[in-house]
């Protein structure tokens, strides 16, 4: 499940759907980060969406079977002796439980959902943008320009290399490359966000927009 999770944000494509949420009951509330930092970065993640935000994930896509041992949030665990009490609260989900059988993957189905989804999608369509940023005059610190841009996080977004060109008057613009999922960031997503900055920022032009 960590090494699924080490490539891929959701169960399914590129936002969360109910194949998350049942994934969640599975996992449970505690995981050890340190063994498994992918599935805790995952947990977080949709542990911030409340109950009622996480009700009204679509659907998921293909029909999704969490396979192994429950979890004990997930309230499907068998009741434990009363000797073996003490020890629920050190349950975990992805431990080997000493049967001789081998362990089954608690993500075989979503594993092969995924593959059977990419598939039909084919590649993902990516874009290589390159922008200049203008400030509004030779007083706007320039580092503080381009940390700003780069400060904006999105899905799909990658920042590149950036540099600093004359214009006239001792006014320079900031030229930055960034590349994008086509299917998860739009050029009015961009603009917006980058215009936002409205203290540096005095005007944007895509300079070279392409496929990769």
């Amino acid at each position: 499940l960590d090494a699924f999770l080490l490539t891929s944000s959701y169960v399914e494509g590129f936002h969360p759907t109910q194949a998350d949420v049942k994934l969640l009951a599975f996992v449970g509330a505690n995981v050890d980060a340190q063994r498994y930092p992918n599935v805790a970065r995952w947990l977080n993640h949709i542990n911030s969406f409340s109950a009622g935000d996480r009700a009204k994930f679509p659907a998921e896509k293909s029909a999704v079977t969490v396979q192994g041992k429950a979890s004990a949030a997930s309230g499907s665990a068998a009741p434990k002796p009363a000797a073996a009490a003490a020890d629920d609260d050190d349950f975990d989900p992805f431990a080997d439980d000493g049967d001789d059988a081998p362990a089954e993957n608690p993500v075989s189905a979503i594993a092969a959902a995924k593959a059977a989804q990419t598939a039909k999608v084919g590649p993902v369509g990516k874009s290589s943008i390159l922008m200049d940023i203008k400030p509004w005059d030779a007083e706007t610190n320039l580092d503080d320009l381009a940390g700003a841009i780069r400060a904006i996080n999105m899905e799909g977004l990658t920042w590149g290399a950036h540099k600093f060109v004359d214009v006239a008057f001792g006014v320079k613009k900031l030229q930055i490359l960034c590349t994008i999922i086509d299917d998860l960031v739009s050029g009015d997503d961009l603009e917006d966000a980058i215009m936002a900055n409205d203290e540096l920022v005095q005007s944007m032009d895509i300079v070279a927009w392409n496929k990769v």
